[in-house]
């Protein structure tokens, strides 16, 4: 049997290990890139992250001329925690974002810090998550838990990254043990409320994790979940009300729900569907829905640079989206069961590793996505995929034979959430959320696994 030690021991080699990789990543790729269509990139600040980077820059400067923290900074497209961390970071390091002389991002070792401190929250989290699993499985197993979160690849490399997962999984961690605690006191569902409320701040798809947390409720408490519900709702109120009330001082409109949850399905799954239904390409059933759009948005007086008018447009797009989609079910589930079969397929090492080393932009050969490193690695990538879900199925039989239905019902749910809200885009980045959930049954199974081994 494993000691509680091995594992606090196991949780400090992993935070260690993830400082190796945070030096490697440093010394490789912190610098720019000239890319194939001349546009230089910084190798690890890109794409989305260059976004933050660059939200980061202006909440820090407004900070600095007295806006408050989450007063400063413009419209509530998507993620609101990660540029205020990197501002928050940047003002008490004195770490520039940017270079002063060169305008370019700076290549300084100010980054280090703060991937080490993303890092040690989250072995801090598997700590507090430790202490709550050892009350509910074989030591054996919670070892076996705790190793999956500490050392699988695509959970491991985030920590290295300015992406927006590695303190999302930290609070994932910490929300999860809290639900498997599982109280009916108000203090306690109020603070829970709160954390699912920050959930949301770090990742705009948790917007609605809270229903699922209020079935389990309902699940798990029956006639007396009335109050928990109660309390837990006025701490995610609380949040809510927050982000609602600084857009009202800020343009005048109260409003909490992000630009990306509205036009997601506008921008990312009505494309295929029109270039199916028309038999165009998609680039040519792209410029027709920005064509439509732009002719909506002249026709009814509306301009781009009003925050309260990209509102209504935001609300079109959403209602057309949905019309469009309703009217093609069978384009439309198609599409998504092919997005699905790319989802659930892990890919440990693509959102880091390969992002840093590839080309954002420029020509497609220069890209990793559909590349020879990717084509190569997709065998390798089932054959890893198939091994972690054959040994979570053994976890689950476990679960089932204990008779535990409340985890296996809060995990199942949790799991769905995710694939249901963003299983339709493809990125099997969003997928990483459902790792953490996956984690018990593969440790209870790696459990059942080494057990088995023992009695032959």
């Amino acid at each position: 049997m494993l000691s509680k030690k091995f594992t606090y021991i196991l949780i400090v080699t992993s935070f260690l290990i993830s400082v190796l990789f945070t030096n490697y990543y440093l010394s490789k790729h912190d610098k720019y890139e000239l890319s194939s269509d001349n546009y230089e990139n910084h190798s690890m600040i890109k794409g989305d992250i260059l976004k933050f980077w660059i939200e980061a820059d202006i909440i820090k400067n407004q900070i600095e001329n007295g806006k408050s923290l989450f007063g400063a900074g413009g419209e509530f497209r998507n993620q609101i925690l990660i540029s205020r961390s990197i501002a928050i970071y940047s003002s008490l390091t004195n770490y520039n974002l940017y270079n002063n002389e060169t305008g370019k991002i700076s290549i300084e070792k100010g980054k280090k810090l703060y991937f080490i401190i993303q890092a040690i929250l989250y072995y801090l989290s598997l700590v507090f998550f430790y202490k709550q699993i050892v009350k509910m499985y074989p030591i054996n197993n919670c070892f076996f838990i705790i190793c999956f979160l500490a050392l699988e690849p695509t959970l491991l490399t985030f920590h290295s990254s300015f992406w927006t997962e590695s303190f999302f999984f930290t609070l994932q961690i910490f929300s999860l043990t809290l639900i498997f605690k599982s109280s009916r006191k108000i203090f306690f569902n109020l603070f829970l409320g709160i954390c699912l409320g920050l959930l949301l701040l770090q990742r705009t798809i948790s917007i609605y994790y809270f229903l699922i947390v209020i079935f389990y409720y309902l699940f798990l408490f029956k006639k007396k979940s009335l109050k928990p519900i109660l309390f837990l709702l006025i701490g995610y109120a609380l949040i809510i009300m927050f982000i609602g009330l600084q857009n009202q001082k800020r343009i005048g409109i109260f409003y909490v729900m992000p630009k990306q949850s509205m036009v997601g399905f506008y921008d990312y799954m009505l494309p295929f569907v029109i270039s199916n239904k028309e038999k165009i390409s998609l680039s040519e059933s792209k410029d027709k829905l920005k064509n439509q759009a732009e002719e909506w948005v002249n026709t009814n007086n509306l301009s781009r640079n009003s925050e309260k008018d990209l509102r209504k447009i935001y609300k079109y797009k959403q209602k057309k989206a949905f019309e469009i989609m309703m009217d093609e079910p069978k384009i439309t589930f198609f599409h998504v069961m092919k997005k699905l079969s790319h989802f659930l397929i892990l890919d440990p090492l693509s959102h880091v590793h390969y992002f840093y080393r590839f080309e954002y932009k420029g020509s497609p050969e220069k890209r990793y996505y559909k590349s020879e490193t990717q084509q190569n690695l997709i065998p390798y990538r089932i054959i890893y995929t198939l091994l972690i879900y054959l040994v979570t199925f053994f976890g689950l039989i476990f679960l089932f034979k204990r008779r535990d239905k409340n985890t296996i019902f809060i995990l199942s749910i949790s799991i769905m959430y995710f694939i249901l809200a963003s299983g339709w885009i493809g990125n099997t980045r969003y997928f990483s959320p459902c790792l953490i959930y996956l984690s018990i049954f593969f440790g209870n199974g790696m459990g059942v696994l080494c057990s088995k081994k023992k009695t032959i």
